[in-house]
């Protein structure tokens, strides 16, 4: 620290030096300017000019107060030459003459003032400093502030988004549901097969269960999509088309049961679907064979009379009516239920089925569980389901050929 003032110190020293030099400097060379104005006057007056004794007594004393500045002016500047000797030779300390030590404390004066002004401002702009310091901490907490809010306006708003979405997917599931449902119109249209592999689906896969009720491990059970699986005989299905894309089912409306808990008439499950529930579909044919066709979602239901439902599909008719009622019931009792058909009592609902995919979990899962070869020993995952059903009629045909003869 002693280094550092000792350096300011001399700093300061030369600069006031300077400014003394250059002051002193102008007033020695204003001293001379006055000695030369002085030769010039007394040259002018050594020629002889006859004047009166009044004139020559002015003249005589103009001369002696003319030399007495010329004295002064001397002595002024013989001072201001011991000054700047002083002020080159040695440092501050050295004795100065009166005027330059005026001079310099004017400096140190006009020095110190500066040195406070500078200070004030220094500490005017520290407090702005400080200030603005706060200011930055005080925006910092609020950008940070801010930047919460947003993280939980940017949360709130992907949550309206997400309600927003199952709010339109609720709302296209009510205007589906609005629509009204036409079993043969829906029978007559040529829908896309939206399955992923259309070519596995076609080709299905075709498996013993040991019976005409469906048995599956719970491991397919697991496998199946979160709506679950639907099995049906062929005497309830009514396809549109060779391919199985979409089809009609036919379900009582009510089935009389006298051991239900509901006092003997119930609603089966096929009147719990709705529109745009997708299940796994396993349909088994003529030949008792169950095979799974893909997932297929529900499009509509529509219920009937027997008299309109037997416009296009007759022999699906007796298989609703013959199911209204549990096996092993009197015979009178099914007599009654076919009545009530008869005068409109009970109706028949369809619902129709669309095929959007095909479940490979499941039928790699299904297909250890199925017999490796068919009866003509090839292989019966290569057998496509078309290929079945051609068979199913073609056994159908040998049958009454057999009956006629």
């Amino acid at each position: 620290m002693s280094g550092d003032d000792d350096i300011m110190g001399m700093n300061t020293e030369q600069g006031l030096a300077t400014e003394v030099i250059k002051l002193l400097g102008d007033e020695l060379q204003r001293v001379r300017d006055d000695i030369a104005e002085l030769h010039r006057s007394e040259a002018s007056m050594s020629t002889p000019i006859p004047l009166s004794d009044a004139g020559i007594y002015m003249m005589q004393e103009e001369n002696m107060r003319l030399q007495q500045e010329l004295k002064e002016l001397a002595q002024r500047c013989m001072q201001a030459k011991e000054v700047v000797a002083a002020v080159r030779v040695g440092p501050r300390s050295r004795q100065l003459p009166a005027a330059g030590v005026a001079l310099a404390h004017n400096l140190d004066l006009a020095q110190d003032d500066n040195i406070a002004r500078m200070q004030s401002k220094l500490s005017a702009n520290k407090e702005k400093y400080k200030q603005a310091k706060s200011g930055n901490a005080a925006l910092r907490e609020t950008i940070t502030g801010t930047e919460v809010l947003l993280e939980e306006v940017r949360s709130e708003q992907d949550s309206a988004c997400k309600r927003l979405r199952m709010a339109e997917a609720e709302l296209l599931k009510l205007k589906e549901n609005a629509r009204v449902f036409s079993p043969t119109n829906f029978l007559s249209r040529a829908l896309p097969d939206e399955s992923l592999d259309t070519a596995t689906a076609l080709e299905g896969l075709v498996f013993q269960c040991g019976g005409e009720r469906l048995k599956l491990s719970q491991n397919a059970i697991n496998s199946c999509v979160p709506g679950g699986f639907i099995s049906k005989d062929h005497k309830e299905v009514v396809w549109a088309n060779n391919m199985e894309t979409h089809c009609v089912v036919l379900s009582p409306t009510h089935r009389y049961d006298p051991k239900a808990a509901a006092g003997g008439w119930e609603s089966p499950s096929d009147m719990k679907r709705q529109p745009g529930e997708e299940m796994d579909m396993f349909f088994m044919n003529k030949r008792k064979k169950w095979g799974y066709l893909g997932t297929y979602r529900c499009v509509g239901q529509e219920i009937l009379s027997c008299r309109d439902v037997e416009k296009f599909a007759k022999s699906q008719v007796d298989s609703a009516i013959d199911i209204t009622a549990v096996r092993g019931l009197p015979v009178i009792i099914h007599n009654a239920v076919k009545q009530m058909y008869a005068n409109n009592v009970l109706k028949i609902a369809c619902i129709g089925w669309q095929r959007v995919g095909f479940n490979q979990v499941l039928a790699r899962v299904l297909r250890p569980e199925r017999p490796q070869m068919t009866d003509s020993g090839q292989s019966s995952e290569s057998a496509p389901a078309k290929r079945h059903r051609r068979d199913d009629d073609n056994a159908g045909k040998s049958s009454k050929r057999h009956k006629a003869t």
